[in-house]
């Protein structure tokens, strides 16, 4: 189990939503889904070509208390992202690594821009 002196930075998990203003006019917005503390492990980056131009991604996994709403929320890829100061990253995976429902971790990756 994950002690809590490790837990030293503040996440927000948020859940892609969909509402609709006074117009009729679809909006993507972001809703709260958890604020919890948690341990970072971020791996080497490294560099893709995208169409635009090149980008990074720094994979980033993040060790948390287990939480059956942030897993629920993971229903679709793409849809749930990470706050960490003032950064976001995209989840793309979210398990519990034992199966004791102890503590789960969160595969992440943030895209930064790299100048061609």
């Amino acid at each position: 189990m994950i002690s809590s002196g490790q837990m030293r930075y503040l996440v927000r998990i948020e859940r892609r939503s969909t509402t609709r203003d006074s117009t009729g006019e679809a909006l993507r917005t972001w809703t709260l889904v958890a604020e919890r503390r948690c341990d970072i492990e971020r791996a080497p980056g490294h560099e893709v070509w995208a169409s635009a131009g090149r980008e990074q991604r720094v994979p980033t996994r993040l060790k948390l208390r287990y939480d059956q709403t942030i897993i629920d929320s993971f229903a679709v890829p793409g849809e749930t992202r990470a706050v960490l100061s003032g950064k976001h990253l995209d989840i793309i995976n979210c398990f519990d690594p034992d199966g004791r429902k102890a503590e789960m971790t969160l595969i992440a990756k943030e895209y930064v821009e790299v100048a061609p």
